[in-house]
């Protein structure tokens, strides 16, 4: 069922990010990233994401600033976002 669903991983720390982009792809999805929310809100307004996972402690722009960011945008209203 993931196969060729979009995922943006919002994570700031280099490590988690290398961490977990190659598990969600073994799992069959297709991964961008970003590393802040700052970053991540302008990949959002150029490209749909099936679903968005993203760090709540971030610099530039919080995963909870981020969140309502992408809540405010009409594609976004209702795609998953999980937040750790």
């Amino acid at each position: 069922r993931a196969a060729h669903m979009s995922v943006l991983l919002v994570e700031d720390s280099p490590f988690y990010r290398n961490l977990t982009a190659p598990f969600l792809a073994s799992a069959g999805f297709i991964i961008s990233t970003a590393e802040n929310g700052l970053e991540a809100l302008t990949q959002v307004k150029n490209k749909h994401f099936d679903l968005i996972v993203t760090d709540i402690e971030m610099p530039h722009m919080n995963g909870v600033e981020f969140t309502r960011a992408c809540r405010a945008l009409e594609a976004y209203h209702h795609v998953p976002i999980i937040a750790y």
